[in-house]
């Protein structure tokens, strides 16, 4: 197969403008400082169990991202949520089922955080079980917003 040298300069400038949209995304979300910014949240009483990173695309329309978040039971733990590198407020909500299910239950709202401007949220839920963690996107006429958001989890040594 025979490429003529159009071709090749067009598959040479595909990747270049797609590395640098990568590297501007990855620049949208340094999720390396994001967690390093909040990891001292945990001391002295809990310790790391994880972190999730979620990339937020804003739309034309409402959105919704549900995560599954798996717990011990009867483990205490404490949830810290990161969201300066989101160029807009997300409501983020934790729930004891899954959406759509029925007698669904709100554990946890960030509202009164956001009414506030603060964008480091923290979190110790009663129980420990299966929860469901929803980011509410909001709709955009700018669709060229991008972020993310990071949640790390802590549990508590007895």
């Amino acid at each position: 197969m025979k490429f003529n040298r159009l071709t090749l300069v067009i598959a040479v400038s595909a990747f270049v403008l797609l590395s640098a949209f990568a590297v501007k995304y990855s620049t949208e979300c340094d999720s390396v400082s994001l967690k390093k910014e909040i990891k001292p949240m945990l001391k002295p009483d809990y310790h790391y169990d994880s972190s999730k990173i979620t990339r937020v695309t804003f739309k034309n329309k409402k959105q919704l991202k549900e995560i599954e978040v798996p717990l011990f039971i009867g483990e205490r733990y404490k949830f810290i949520f990161n969201t300066k590198a989101l160029p807009q407020d997300v409501n983020i909500k934790v729930y004891n089922k899954k959406a759509g299910a029925k007698k669904r239950k709100l554990l946890f709202s960030n509202e009164e955080f956001i009414n506030k401007g603060e964008k480091i949220y923290t979190w110790e839920p009663e129980k420990a079980r299966k929860m469901y963690l929803d980011y509410e996107i909001p709709e955009t006429n700018d669709t060229l917003k991008r972020g993310c958001a990071v949640l790390m989890i802590g549990y508590k040594l007895k």
